[in-house]
């Protein structure tokens, strides 16, 4: 009895320790393959390059930093993107990449690897000499303990952990599968009952592949809540699927073993004759008496199989080759599950209560699964990143009577047309949107809003959608190409048609409105996206008042339309004949915080909030060269009209970024809105802009509007040049 009992705790700490091992061999196996192997993690990083998510993320990135080191290049930002993605995922570049990320992991992750890490080395070393001779200037900027770290780095010790790392898990992907399958056979061999012994084998081997299954659940559950809008959301999701794959071929192994093991040891098969089985089958697919239809079957199969094998020769033999091993795995199975068959008969003749697969398995396997999934998933939340809050989710402030109205008290008691707004040209133009070119605003229009615009310029035209961006509506194509043609140049015109037209196919979606500036082939935005967005804004800022100034091809109808099913035009200003504007306070107390101006056609007596904007306001000419070509004089508008809008920009659309930062400096901006208040007796309501964010808008607005720090009184404040 006491020999029973020894045995029979023996083989269950054989067992644990068993399970244990093999599920740590699993995910050694997994990490060899992934990240240990030189030949196998640079061919998986190839693929990871070449995910189309990555490599427009890429793109997009490496474009940003060419935009960034010469700002007016975003004007053609959409065909740097797409020139730089198409690099990154280039399959011409394998071959190259793939040897560099070779010789890079090599160099991180073996001894033999140290001698590129050394030429790299002796290189740097030698640039830094260099460099203290020929240009001490660029010398200085060298990080002083710049040599120590390379010296660390040659003689290898900065690598010895990760060489070390790489070295462990070789190891154990090699050593821990025959421990772990020893210590199997071992319980199995220990236990009083073998045949139990092998089915509770059996269950180690399925434990080992539920660890193995739970790092699988758990990462694919971190990987999916990836966004993929961003390099590293993308890189995640493409690592996980070219890497996380190297987790299936253990995780299958243990998994078949254990459920054979299982199946076999408690008789769960019938007694399989293969060799009767195979005979039967061929005679049957040989046999001269079927009947013709079925002959003509046979025959037809037989010459595909034929063709099949000419034509793939390689593949055909691989599919022999599983055919093969599922039928020598079934005659194992067959005779295992003969032998445990008759044991357990044997078992149940001497009067033991005889239980082949306990039913508590059954239970403890479906909780387990049940565990994995919920802890995948709590991984899987760990993992998100953070919710980044949009613009129009910003925390709604208080709506405070006696708060600041567009953020300054002393705006609340004053009318509408008394008062100075900073807006934005082409707000729809945005280089944060992707597809614009030409951008003449670094944000979307809520992005403006946040940043302190409160009049936003923009042009609606009709669209579809197509495959790879928008198009101009057949009816509109030739009008709105040939304004195009007019304001940015045949040249460029060509140049960015030749990119699109050749991307873009035919229509997928219904005529909508979109925001495009002329050619929607040149950049659109959705409407009634757009809309959504600055109501929500509104809604999460009470105390703002926001103009709208539309360039319309778009008509009334369909304008109020998009106005209605977003909210906004319940919260439009409608002016009152021979009434004056009222004051942003009483806009605010009636939540009338919406002025919307039309260019070409207002709402009528239908929508009469869509004002006629030329009717309402008067305007100074807006193409200009140079600086010294601005003017105050009149434009489009009547002298009498209530409401000045100051045009400030240059015209030149291959330098919108620099030519935004030299007009909107307060020394020029300052001066001109001064002067044209002078000369045209009006305070410049709506002061319009390309890259708000550049030069001094704010400041000249807040000095038109005498608040902030030039506020009367205040001890900074500096009157007007």
């Amino acid at each position: 009895m006491r020999s029973a009992r020894t045995r029979r705790y023996t083989s269950w700490v054989l067992l644990v320790v068993g399970a244990v091992v093999l599920a740590v061999a699993g995910l050694a196996v997994a990490a060899n393959a992934a990240f240990a192997d030189s030949e196998s993690f640079a061919s998986r990083l190839n693929e990871v390059r070449k995910d189309p998510a990555v490599a427009a993320e890429a793109g997009q990135v490496a474009s940003d930093q060419i935009i960034a080191a010469k700002p007016d290049l975003v004007a053609v930002k959409p065909l740097l993107e797409g020139v730089a993605t198409w690099v990154v995922g280039s399959t011409a570049l394998d071959q190259p990449f793939t040897a560099t990320a070779r010789e890079v992991h090599r160099s991180l992750t073996t001894d033999d690897g140290n001698a590129v890490v050394l030429r790299l080395v002796d290189l740097g070393a030698a640039v830094t000499g260099a460099l203290a001779t020929l240009a001490p200037d660029l010398a200085d900027k060298i990080p002083p303990d710049l040599t120590v770290t390379l010296s660390e780095i040659g003689s290898g010790s900065a690598l010895q952990p990760i060489i070390a790392a790489a070295t462990t898990i070789y190891v154990l992907a090699w050593a821990l599968p025959f421990v772990g399958a020893t210590a199997l056979v071992a319980a199995a061999l220990v236990a009083p009952n073998r045949r139990q012994g092998v089915l509770r084998a059996g269950g180690a081997c399925l434990i080992a592949a539920g660890v193995v299954a739970f790092v699988v659940v758990a990462g694919a559950a971190a990987a999916f809540v990836q966004p993929e809008n961003t390099l590293a959301g993308a890189f995640i999701k493409a690592a996980w699927r070219d890497f996380g794959s190297a987790f299936l071929p253990p995780l299958l192994l243990l998994s078949i073993i254990g459920l054979f093991l299982v199946a076999a040891a408690g008789a769960l098969l019938p007694r399989l004759r293969v060799r009767d089985l195979l005979v039967e089958g061929w005679d049957r697919l040989t046999g001269r008496q079927n009947r013709p239809s079925l002959a003509v079957a046979r025959a037809l199969a037989v010459v595909a199989i034929g063709l099949a094998v000419v034509v793939w020769p390689s593949r055909a033999l691989q599919v022999a080759a599983v055919v093969a091993g599922l039928l020598i795995v079934l005659a194992g199975m067959a005779e295992i599950s003969r032998l445990a068959a008759a044991r357990i008969a044997a078992e149940e003749s001497s009067g033991d209560d005889v239980d082949p697969v306990p039913r508590r398995w059954l239970v403890t396997a479906g909780a387990g699964a049940g565990v994995a999934v919920l802890l995948g998933a709590g991984v899987a939340l760990a993992a998100a990143p953070p919710a980044t809050q949009a613009p129009s989710e910003v925390v709604a402030a208080v709506n405070d009577p006696n708060g600041p109205c567009n953020g300054a008290v002393e705006l609340c008691d004053r009318r509408y047309n008394d008062i100075a707004f900073p807006a934005a040209h082409n707000a729809m133009s945005a280089a944060d949107l992707p597809g614009w070119y030409l951008p003449e605003q670094p944000t979307s229009l809520v992005g403006a809003l946040q940043a302190g615009v409160r009049v936003l310029l923009f042009d609606t035209w009709y669209g579809q959608q197509t495959d790879r961006g928008v198009i101009t509506v057949p009816g509109d194509r030739a009008a709105a190409e040939a304004q195009a043609r007019e304001q940015f140049g045949d040249a460029t015109v060509d140049s960015a048609l030749r990119v699109t037209d050749a991307v873009r196919s035919d229509p997928t979606g219904a005529v909508r409105p979109y925001m495009c500036h002329t050619l929607c082939e040149l950049g659109a935005t959705d409407l009634e996206e757009s809309m959504a967005g600055v109501h929500a804004w509104l809604q999460n800022n009470p105390r703002e008042v926001v103009s709208f100034f539309i360039q319309d091809v778009v008509t009334p109808a369909d304008t109020a339309a998009v106005l209605t099913r977003t909210g906004l035009a319940d919260m439009a200003y409608t002016p009152r004949a021979g009434e004056p504007f009222p004051t942003l306070r009483e806009m605010i107390d009636a939540d009338t915080r919406l002025v919307v101006l039309m260019e070409n056609e207002g709402g009528g007596a239908t929508y009469p909030y869509l004002l006629p904007g030329f009717e309402w306001v008067q305007e100074t000419p807006y193409t200009f060269a140079t600086v010294a070509d601005f003017t105050c004089a009149a434009n489009r508008g009547p002298a009498d009209a209530p409401l000045f809008q100051l045009n400030h920009w240059l015209a030149g659309f291959g330098t919108l970024v620099s030519d935004a930062a030299l007009v909107n400096a307060t020394g020029v901006l300052g001066p001109r809105a001064d002067q044209c208040q002078a000369e045209r007796g009006q305070i410049p309501n709506f002061v319009a802009v390309n890259y708000y964010n550049l030069g001094g808008l704010f400041d000249v607005v807040d000095q038109l509007n005498g608040v902030g720090a030039h506020a009367p009184g205040t001890a900074s404040a500096t009157p007007s040049p």
